[in-house]
C-alpha cells in the first residue's frame, strides 16, 4: 500500500499575522473625507474660473463699447441719453440687448484757461438690461472731451 508522507517544507508555512493587518475603519473614513474635501476644492476652483472669465470678457466688452463711443463724435448736450448693445459690443435695440450704457455730458471752462472749454463723459454701463437697475451690475466710466 502506498504510505502518504506529511510535506514539511519550510515555504508552505504562511504565518498568519501578516495577512490579518488591514485598515480601520477610521482610516477609511479619513481618506474618504480627504478625497472629498480635494474634490470640492477642485469644483469650487474651476467655478471661480469660470465666473472670473464671465467676469472678464463683460468687462472687455464695456472697454470696447465705451472706446468705440469715445471715438465717434458725439452731440454734447445737458441731456442724458440711453443706447443699448449686444454681448458683442455692436448696437441693439433695447429688446435684444445685454449693456445698457447711459451717457452724460458736463460742460466746464478749464482751469488753467478760461477760454478753453472743457466737456466731461460720464458712461455708466448696467447689466444684464433685461433686470430690474437694482439687481443689475454696473460700472462708471468718466472722461474728459478736449474741445477747441
Amino acid at each position: 500500500m502506498d504510505q502518504v508522507l506529511p510535506i514539511k517544507s519550510s515555504f508552505l508555512k504562511i504565518k498568519a499575522s501578516s495577512f490579518s493587518r488591514a485598515f480601520s475603519l477610521i482610516e477609511i473614513v479619513l481618506a474618504l473625507f480627504i478625497v472629498t474635501f480635494s474634490f470640492l476644492s477642485l469644483l469650487e476652483l474651476i467655478s471661480l474660473g469660470l465666473s472670473t472669465n464671465r467676469d472678464s470678457q463683460e468687462e472687455t466688452t464695456i472697454a470696447l463699447i465705451a472706446q468705440s463711443l469715445l471715438a465717434e463724435p458725439l452731440t454734447l448736450s445737458e441731456s442724458a441719453l440711453s443706447r443699448y448693445y449686444s454681448t458683442e459690443g455692436m448696437e441693439t435695440t433695447s429688446k435684444e440687448s445685454l449693456f445698457c450704457c447711459d451717457i452724460r455730458f458736463y460742460k466746464t471752462l478749464s482751469p488753467f484757461d478760461p477760454q478753453i472749454q472743457m466737456s466731461y463723459v460720464d458712461l455708466t454701463f448696467s447689466w444684464p438690461s433685461d433686470i430690474p437697475l437694482k439687481n443689475r451690475k454696473s460700472k462708471l466710466i468718466h472722461a474728459s472731451l478736449y474741445q477747441p
